[in-house]
């Protein structure tokens, strides 16, 4: 472990994956009278626990009964679990707490409790707005995607996920949001509400031209992008450009549905873990009859790089710009106490053997958004794509 003796921090947390050993160890004991039996392999593996972490349960008890200072013991673990998966140095490894879990939860179900903002860290390590959902509290207040996040509750912003989990929490409840917007900032109340919204949007452009924009994989994103794709395949669209900017991804087996919706059969992505075991994702036969072609940003990551990826490999067509390269899956592994942390496990890569992780997905048609707000450039050229040579699934 990193700087032990340095960190106290970082050591209760050692000191309480001990105790979790022990109590491991002392499973399957008998007590008889005033002794307790157990095989020998157990006593051994308690013995050897026991002495590991002798020095950790004394610096706990040190810091709890000695320190000049108040500490309290489940701030100490929440503490001492982020800590600990610092250690990593993964930007994707989290100690994840209570607040967080449940944003997480509520943000992969469509329903939560927020202002209705999503966000996005940019090339300069500010936190900016990628979307205000409709009808929410942001919404009302005047926040605009684009717009920079400097405070919440008057506190500069921190990381992304201190910023969401500050943005969650009761319905009902304020919060205060200073944000900046052409030089000028600005601070707002929002009372905090109940907001639903779907993670597939869709719309029929001109020509018969269908678009659908997934903005995130929750749990219902493969089923809704089915129907819409569906309906799309009803009128006889003329092709749909689906639109997967700003989307950060999510869940995977999400993006892997999705992916097998547009391609024939053959292998979606494969995973490989730190021993080199890999896992094959394949698609079946199925596929949709309509051209399409995906649009693709430097804020597409994860997920959507699944789908970005399986999709140029498979010979569709790319627009905009080289995506995010985050080709790496966290398992989530939730505790009883409603805390949990999410630790990097996998690598994924194209079909044809391309690694996506700090490198992301070069799309076919290079293309940025223009500087003119009233036009979006990698949409014109979609369908322009979509009219021309664009191929099918």
């Amino acid at each position: 472990m990193k700087e032990r003796k340095k960190n106290p921090v970082a050591v209760i947390l050692a000191f309480l994956v001990g105790a979790a050993v022990t109590a491991g160890a002392m499973y399957g004991w008998m007590k008889s009278t005033d002794r307790i039996v157990t095989d020998e392999n157990e006593y051994n593996e308690y013995k050897a626990a026991a002495e590991h972490y002798e020095k950790l349960s004394e610096i706990e008890n040190l810091i709890l009964n000695d320190s000049l200072w108040d500490a309290d013991e489940d701030t100490l673990l929440d503490a001492a679990c982020d800590a600990m998966l610092k250690t990593l140095e993964d930007p994707y490894s989290r100690y994840l707490s209570e607040d967080e879990i449940a944003g997480m939860e509520s943000s992969l179900s469509g329903d939560m409790v927020g202002v209705g903002i999503r966000m996005y860290e940019d090339g300069e390590g500010r936190l900016s707005v990628s979307e205000v959902i409709s009808e929410s509290p942001a919404a009302a207040a005047g926040i605009k995607a684009g717009d920079i996040i400097e405070k919440i509750d008057g506190k500069k912003t921190g990381t992304m996920e201190d910023a969401s989990s500050a943005l969650f929490g009761e319905a009902g409840t304020s919060v205060s949001i200073t944000y900046e917007r052409d030089g000028d900032e600005k601070t707002v109340s929002l009372v905090r509400g109940e907001i639903r919204d779907s993670s597939v949007n869709s719309v029929m452009l001109k020509d018969n031209i269908g678009y659908i924009r997934i903005k995130t994989f929750g749990e219902k994103t493969a089923k809704e992008f089915s129907s819409e794709l569906s309906a799309m395949e009803d009128k006889q669209a003329a092709g749909v450009i689906i639109d997967l900017r700003g989307n950060s991804g999510g869940l995977v087996d999400q993006g892997i549905a999705i992916a097998d919706a547009l391609l024939p059969e053959g292998t979606i992505v494969y995973t490989e873990d730190r021993n080199g075991e890999r896992e094959n994702f394949n698609s079946d036969s199925l596929c949709t009859s309509l051209k399409y072609v995906l649009l693709v940003d430097g804020e597409t990551a994860s997920a959507a790089e699944i789908v970005a990826a399986a999709v140029k490999d498979g010979g569709g067509v790319l627009v905009g710009e080289r995506t995010y390269g985050k080709g790496v899956i966290q398992e989530t592994v939730f505790f009883d106490d409603g805390t949990g942390v999410s630790l990097t496990t996998r690598e994924f890569f194209s079909p044809s053997g391309k690694a996506i992780n700090k490198k992301g997905v070069k799309p076919d048609i290079e293309k940025d958004t223009g500087s003119d707000p009233d036009r979006d450039l990698q949409l014109e050229a979609a369908i322009a794509e979509i009219k021309g040579s664009a191929r099918k699934g």
